[in-house]
């Protein structure tokens, strides 16, 4: 088998665990009601990054985009250029096997997790509660 047919293989096989544990707990929530809390909330009080992203990808899925976007609104916001470099990046891999960031790249996502950084922020601000999940 050739260097890319195993590349492709390996890909397949990560986005099909990935995909079926999303599917797996998607349907766990919808048939018990039972989410995994978010530590950080749970210990601090305060919202993390990520708080309201389960929310988030169950309003999305029963298309209530008003929903999703008050869940997290950068994650929403941020979803559709993550996958399609997240694309981009596989279709590299398959085709030469490189994994390697570039240099605006790395930037791009510094810059993301500068920005992500700031929203955890302004979503515990009083002023800013429209930003903390629903």
């Amino acid at each position: 088998m050739n260097n890319q047919k195993i590349r492709l293989k390996k890909l397949l096989i990560l986005t099909a665990l990935i995909l079926g544990s999303g599917i797996a707990y998607y349907l766990f929530i919808r048939f018990t009601g039972f989410a995994v809390p978010c530590i950080i909330y749970k210990s601090t009080g305060l919202y993390c990054i990520t708080c309201g992203i389960t929310r988030m990808f169950v309003a999305l899925f029963s298309l209530d985009f008003v929903a999703a976007a008050k869940n997290n609104i950068l994650v929403l916001t941020l979803l559709a250029p993550a996958i399609i470099f997240a694309i981009y990046k596989a279709v590299k891999y398959v085709k030469t096997g490189q994994l390697r960031l570039t240099k605006p790249q790395k930037i791009i996502i510094l810059l993301v997790l500068l920005l992500s950084i700031a929203f955890m922020v302004l979503r515990n601000l009083p002023q800013l509660s429209f930003l903390a999940p629903i």
